[in-house]
């Protein structure tokens, strides 16, 4: 009987023992998924630019500095020195930040003459790199940049203070969206409908520029017999940029063209109320061309515009 019980606990022991093994095992294997998934989004990071599909993707860095300033400076030498045959940095010999400066969680980038030499869309992901990376600290709110000492204007614009949520990211490794609100005219053009969009997040577009995109588009399949195009169709963007919570959108010539059976409100405010839904926008001024809008064909809107409520006639949810 001794003998029995001696072999019964040898087979329990054993029994326990392959458990453990097993249990282990399937332990490695869960925290092997999870660290190649944290590889995807680092915690600490350089945003760097992938020219061929025009993103910015995060790649990761391990910050060092104990301040904000030093983790700042760090920040900016690591980007200024960082070589990949892959992607490339925001800095490069022919543009090199010509310093910048930290105080009261603000940091100003200051460029020489020659950032304006630079493509539209290159200048895009330039800016959208930088902000993504500094602002990532804790004690970094928002980036402001400079040319020659004077605030940077784009199209005549100033280009304000702009924060990690000034650009929809499309980070490499992960297929994000996000949800925009837009105003088109309903099927009778007595009103505006809202509807719920999912669009995928881009570098190359501030929250403004994607909802002007996706307005010029017009409606899209889903959208069928439930609202219409409020903008004529060879409506061009030439610039948009919101300073101190007023957007300022620059549209071309064609914008002023006669849309059939929509009133001349809709078509505006069908712009006004959907930018109105951005974070940081209370109203809306309009150019054509370059020209403050004083009248929009017969409707005057030479005030700031501001949402109306008064024409929404229903909700697409």
């Amino acid at each position: 009987m001794k003998k029995k019980s001696f072999n019964n606990r040898i087979h329990f022991l054993t029994a326990l023992l392959l458990l453990a093994v097993a249990l282990l095992f399937a332990s490695c294997g869960k925290k092997e998924k999870k660290e190649v998934k944290e590889a995807k989004q680092p915690k600490e990071y350089l945003a760097v630019i992938d020219q061929t599909s025009k993103k910015i993707v995060k790649v990761e860095y391990n910050i060092f500095s104990t301040t904000t300033k030093e983790a700042v400076d760090e920040l900016f030498d690591a980007l200024s020195n960082y070589k990949s045959e892959v992607f490339t940095s925001p800095f490069s010999e022919n543009l090199m930040a010509d310093g910048w400066l930290f105080e009261d969680g603000t940091v100003s980038v200051y460029f020489t003459n020659d950032y304006y030499d630079l493509l539209i869309t290159d200048e895009v992901l330039i800016r959208a790199a930088i902000v993504e990376t500094i602002c990532q600290l804790d004690g970094v709110s928002d980036i402001s940049f400079f040319v020659d000492d004077t605030p940077l204007t784009i199209q005549g614009n100033v280009i304000g203070r702009m924060d990690k949520n000034s650009f929809l990211y499309d980070i490499a490794g992960a297929d994000q969206t996000t949800s925009i609100t837009l105003y088109f005219p309903d099927m009778e053009g007595k009103g505006l409908v809202k509807i719920n969009r999912k669009v995928k997040l881009d570098a190359r577009y501030t929250d403004e520029q994607l909802i002007l995109e996706e307005l010029l588009q017009g409606p899209k399949s889903g959208d069928s017999g439930v609202v219409k195009r409020g903008i004529p169709k060879k409506t061009k963007l030439l610039n948009v940029v919101t300073k101190d919570t007023i957007c300022y959108v620059n549209l071309s010539s064609e914008f002023l063209e006669y849309l059939e059976e929509v009133p001349d409100e809709l078509t505006v405010y069908s712009i006004v109320n959907s930018l109105c839904e951005v974070a940081g926008v209370r109203s809306v001024e309009f150019s054509v061309d370059g020209v403050k809008l004083e009248y929009y064909r017969a409707m005057a809107c030479s005030e700031l515009l501001t949402f109306n409520y008064d024409l929404l006639v229903s909700e697409e949810e």
